[in-house]
């Protein structure tokens, strides 16, 4: 029996996946080449039977279906399904979106891609069933979801210049909020494309760097699962690392001796200062403490916290940083994405010695 019902799930999921393979011309690649591990671009060209299977891409393919086929019957032949709208590179590189619809108007043309997610936060009444992101209302969207979408809009405004570009993420997901939860067709905006200059950006980085884009990657990849990869490191958002000017030279060999010396004189203090005794000495007006001070560290019962103040007590704790793997792996065990959980926001911050 249980073989027979394996069957009928084969059959269901082969049926959301009916039509749905996207082609690309010669030596092209999609947009998620840019957003995703570049190496999945090699592996799918050789080994094209080898594909992502997950009751999550299922419910994904079936929404999209059911929009389809609902923009059709609405707008007949000014619906577009996943139409190739290629970019040329400068770097030699052919990049084709498939959006997955579009609606042509006669100065307009709306661009709408289709997700469904297990779950998004919200900061919106829960009770709505149709929920379009404007006067603050927002709803997590997951930043690869947010990059593939200003891409998209790029290309598209490139491609049909003489009209207005209008994209919106589409999405169905249970909305979070507080403790309850519905689920509800969700409206996100695409209000800014991506600029030429990001483009390059991001295709320099398929050609140079092949390594995942995100920490996740590599836990759902098809092709780890087949061994065909043993997995790698996400590749780090990193600055620029310069060559030191001269003029910088004498600068960074007196900022290097002053730590040393630094160093080296508290050293000495603390074995000079008797246990238990401090002085206060003036920094640019202000008073501040050298030597050995007492100090209260407090340990708090998180748990009792939480009974006591609930929802409250989220807006005065922090997760640790060195806590996040774990807290990502608890996420993945239980069948759900970090990046819903999370904003995602690189910094460039001083780093000093």
């Amino acid at each position: 029996m249980e073989n027979v019902l394996r069957q009928l799930v084969e059959t269901i999921s082969l049926s959301t996946a009916e039509n749905r393979e996207i082609t690309y011309s010669e030596n092209a690649i999609g947009i998620t080449a840019l957003i995703f591990c570049p190496l999945k671009v090699e592996f799918r060209r050789s080994h094209p039977e080898i594909k992502s299977r997950s009751t999550e891409i299922d419910d994904g393919y079936l929404f999209e279906k059911q929009v389809k086929e609902a923009a059709t019957r609405l707008f007949g032949k000014r619906t577009l399904i996943e139409p190739s709208i290629p970019y040329e590179s400068p770097q030699n590189v052919r990049i084709e979106g498939h959006p997955d619809l579009l609606i042509i108007g006669k100065k307009k043309v709306l661009v709408l891609e289709c997700k469904a997610p297990n779950f998004l936060f919200s900061n919106i009444n829960a009770a709505q069933d149709i929920i379009f992101c404007k006067n603050g209302q927002t709803v997590s969207i997951p930043p690869h979801y947010l990059l593939q979408s200003r891409i998209q809009k790029f290309l598209v405004q490139n491609y049909f210049t003489d009209k207005e570009i209008i994209h919106y993420i589409f999405a169905k997901a249970l909305i979070r909020r507080d403790a309850k939860f519905k689920k509800a067709y969700i409206f996100h905006e695409t209000q800014t494309s991506a600029t030429k200059e990001e483009m390059e950006y991001l295709i320099k980085k398929f050609l140079n760097e092949k390594s995942p884009r995100y920490p996740w990657e590599c836990r759902y990849c098809p092709y780890r699962e087949a061994g065909l990869c043993q997995g790698k490191d996400p590749a780090p958002f990193e600055t620029r690392q310069m060559e030191v000017p001269t003029e910088l030279k004498s600068l960074i060999r007196s900022y290097t001796e002053a730590y040393q010396n630094l160093k080296e004189t508290e050293a000495a203090l603390k074995d000079a200062f008797p246990t238990n005794t401090h002085i206060e000495v003036d920094v640019n007006g202000r008073k501040k403490k050298i030597g050995w001070i007492t100090k209260t560290k407090h340990t708090w019962d998180l748990k009792a916290i939480l009974r006591t103040l609930k929802v409250e007590a989220l807006s005065y704790l922090q997760i640790k940083p060195h806590a996040s793997p774990f807290i990502e792996e608890a996420l993945t065990q239980r069948g759900y994405n970090p990046d819903d959980f999370r904003k995602n926001e690189n910094q460039v911050i001083w780093r000093g010695l």
